[in-house]
């Protein structure tokens, strides 16, 4: 009838976003009834110290690994299922001699991360990007790995690193553009631009979004970070001044992106890595769909690997150009989404 009938606390108040799924991964409940999803430390916590009087906010160093947990709602009790490999993305901040804040981040473009899901049957599975398996955690806690998947493994010369970085650099500077141009809308045209960058090295990431994207933004312009706000002094007048005397970015919104470098070639894995971040979902039939990082350009949708209870491949699926998988039904269902000229569409599509 549509009234609520139960009304509970969070797992942890600082857990709230992760409950929401998306790219961090869609939560879901194990063989045993409990709430899974993924968390992460930042690093805000045990015993770290703020900044000093007169001494510039230094942040923790950003995490390699996230955790999953479970959650019993019976007794309230918290445990970790596992940890996976996530894109690490070093962060820093200066202050100048009027004591303003800048940030800068240096990120990696092309990481190897791990992916996770909860399958239909409560199975949870964390596909490893370092070498393409599955490894289980089932009923009990249980836990098993598979053989490593079959996968065309395409090594990548100093040439070949040296070029993606200058795409990645030249993709991201024109986000910026955009962003300055256009305000929150520019964030599409980041992704847009990455992606772009990506499918020109034959690396489409279908649709999966850019590495990172970090907004400052706020009344002064660059004091710190903070949610998106309005630059200028408060009344949206883009490209002015802020209070804090820094110039807000211009265009709709004032939103700003700072500095992005990249890691040297050194960091760079020696093999394009399989899959990205967040690219891994479960179906209605017990089965994990992973969205590939083509070896090549390749025409037409994302290629996703379809991979068994157990582990192994049993195919490879591509979707039509333009579209997104939106969610599974049992029986092989697909539920795509598209955009064209007359509005949003969802297709259901029956895999063979």
């Amino acid at each position: 009838a549509g009234k609520i009938i139960r009304t509970m606390a969070a797992p942890r108040a600082n857990d709230v976003n992760f409950l929401i799924g998306g790219p961090a991964g869609n939560p879901g409940f194990d063989t045993d009834g409990r709430l899974v999803y993924r968390t992460i430390d930042f690093g805000f916590g045990r015993g770290f110290r703020g900044p000093q009087p007169g001494q510039p906010f230094v942040p923790p160093p950003s995490p390699d690994s996230s955790a999953l947990v479970r959650f019993d709602l019976a007794t309230r009790k918290l445990d970790t299922a596992g940890f996976f490999k996530i894109p690490k993305n070093n962060f820093s901040m200066t202050q100048d001699a009027n004591g303003r804040m800048s940030m800068s981040v240096t990120m990696n473009p092309l990481p190897i991360v791990d992916g996770w899901a909860v399958m239909s049957d409560g199975t949870i599975a964390f596909v490893r990007g370092s070498d393409y398996h599955v490894d289980f955690v089932g009923k009990g806690g249980m836990r098993t790995s598979a053989e490593k998947i079959p996968y065309e493994w395409q090594r990548m010369s100093d040439d070949d690193k040296s070029r993606f970085l200058d795409s990645s650099k030249v993709a991201i500077e024109k986000a910026r553009a955009a962003i300055a141009a256009g305000g929150a809308g520019g964030a599409q045209a980041m992704q847009q631009a990455m992606q772009q960058g990506m499918e020109a090295m034959g690396m489409g990431i279908g649709g999966g979004g850019p590495p990172i994207l970090v907004m400052m933004g706020g009344p002064g312009g660059g004091g710190g970070a903070a949610p998106p706000q309005r630059g200028g002094d408060g009344a949206g007048r883009g490209g002015e001044a802020g209070r804090g005397g820094a110039p807000a970015a211009g265009g709709a919104g004032g939103i700003q992106v700072p500095p992005i470098n990249m890691v040297p070639i050194s960091e760079l894995p020696d093999y394009k890595p399989v899959f990205g971040n967040g690219s891994v979902r479960a179906d209605m039939d017990g089965r994990l769909w992973v969205r590939t990082i083509p070896t090549k350009p390749t025409p037409g949708g994302a290629i996703y690997d379809v991979i068994d209870g157990k582990g192994a491949l049993v195919d490879r699926v591509q979707v039509p150009a333009g579209t997104t998988i939106a969610g599974f039904g049992k029986g092989g269902i697909v539920y795509l989404g598209l955009r064209d000229a007359s509005g949003i569409h969802v297709q259901r599509i029956v895999s063979k």
